[in-house]
């Protein structure tokens, strides 16, 4: 056998299927290639790509996506471990199916191929995996308790200045008058929040402003409350008041910005198919001040869903030295025709897709939604009455702290060190 490394091929999106795969492997004795992975025995990844498939490699796994199966990068690898495969007359390559991807999505070189699913189970596909491995006879050379014995030694925090992000946005300004108005009930039965947003309690309405005069309402009783000054732990009902406004005119906002809007047990918008163009979002990412791109309407299951990124917030007024918006990055699953899934199929679908996301991935998407909700400026007016203004910020607050763990600690003599095993900007 030419080699006895294990060199993944794969696209960056599915880069935390990779490095998990890689860190399982490894675990399991193998030895492995995985572009930003040094796990190879004081090893770098090879710069001679060819001369290390050609020479050094006994299997190619190939991370079949979406993402993978037109990207310049993991289709020259796959190319070239097809062309191996073929002068040694044994099975190179190994595609996993990522996605659920069908014979007809596949390119014509791989159609053919018996492919291990991952796109259902993580832990059945590695499974299979394994014993195919295993029958294929690739040498286990890696220490199994070295890799334990290097996260143990990872995970202990070192004194640093670490910066942690937060999705809380400070709220820069509210209006200071509530406006608490009575009608006759006939007249203000069918006024929409779009002409006027308003709180109904009782027989009263409350407001930050009157109505307009355009509306022709005569309040039967009106009067002003500096709410902020009687505002306390204790008037819920206040506190509620206010809230519901402030998340009225967010809505109305974001609505008017092409957003959809959906109700569940939080209030979620979300990007719709089209309202940006090819469905991307580019941002400035405020951590490196590096351009890139977020697809924020994606097709999932096999092209029998969209799934759509959105963001959910809550009003924080009185927990806090000031108040600030929580804006929380979530998804929102539609059918192929942009309808809304019925809500318990919903609720199933996105909980499976959120439980595949990891914390980088989740702050690459608050970061750019905050600078997409900037529109180039860090305050915003959400305010959609002209008569008073609700400021907020769309940089999150961050913090530092006075240690951290580094990741690019390095390894035992017996394995390597990690060079990057983050989320980053790459042409993969």
């Amino acid at each position: 056998m030419p080699g006895d490394h294990v060199f993944i091929s794969y696209a960056s999106e599915d880069k935390p299927l990779a490095a998990w795969l890689a860190m399982r492997l490894i675990s399991e004795g193998y030895m492995v290639w995985m572009d930003g992975l040094k796990l190879l025995g004081g090893e770098s990844y090879p710069v001679d790509i060819d001369d290390a498939l050609k020479n050094e490699t006994a299997y190619v796994l190939a991370l079949v996506s979406r993402h993978s199966i037109k990207k310049p990068n993991p289709l020259k690898e796959r190319t070239l471990a097809l062309n191996i495969a073929k002068e040694r007359g044994c099975d190179f390559l190994i595609p996993l199916n990522v996605d659920g991807l069908s014979s007809t999505e596949l390119d014509w070189m791989i159609s053919d191929i018996t492919f291990i699913p991952f796109y259902e189970s993580w832990a059945v596909g590695f499974q299979r995996l394994l014993k195919k491995l295993e029958s294929l006879g690739i040498p286990r050379t890696v220490n199994k308790g070295s890799l334990c014995n290097w996260f143990t030694a990872l995970s202990k925090p070192e004194p640093a200045n670490e910066r942690l992000w937060s999705n809380l946005l400070p709220v820069i300004r509210l209006p200071e008058k509530l406006i608490r108005v009575s009608f006759d009930a006939t007249k203000t039965s069918h006024v929409p929040q779009s002409d006027w947003i308003h709180c109904r309690q009782g027989e009263s309405i409350w407001s930050f402003a009157p109505p307009p005069e355009q509306l022709k309402l005569d309040p039967v009783d009106y009067r002003e409350i500096d709410w902020n000054g009687s505002l306390t732990r204790e008037t819920t009902a206040l506190r509620n008041i206010v809230t519901f406004l402030v998340s009225a005119h967010l809505v109305s906002y974001f609505k008017a910005k092409g957003m959809g809007y959906v109700k569940r047990q939080d209030q979620i918008l979300y990007f719709k198919t089209g309202q940006l163009e090819k469905d991307e979002l580019c941002y400035v990412d405020p951590r490196n001040k590096k351009k890139r791109r977020l697809k924020v309407v994606g097709e999932r299951f096999r092209s029998t869903i969209k799934c759509h990124v959105g963001f959910g917030f809550r009003l924080f007024l009185l927990e806090f030295p000031q108040p600030l918006l929580a804006v929380t990055p979530s998804l929102v699953v539609t059918d192929r025709r942009n309808q809304l899934l019925p809500r318990r199929r919903a609720f199933r679908l996105e909980r499976y897709l959120r439980s595949r996301m990891y914390n980088e991935e989740w702050l690459d998407r608050l970061l750019a939604i905050t600078y997409w909700m900037s529109s180039g400026s860090e305050v915003i007016n959400v305010s959609t009455d002209n008569r008073y203004d609700i400021l907020i910020s769309t940089v999150p607050l961050t913090f530092r702290y006075p240690s951290g763990v580094y990741e690019n600690e390095a390894l035992p003599d017996d394995i390597g060190s990690v060079e990057s095993i983050g989320t980053t900007p790459c042409t993969r």
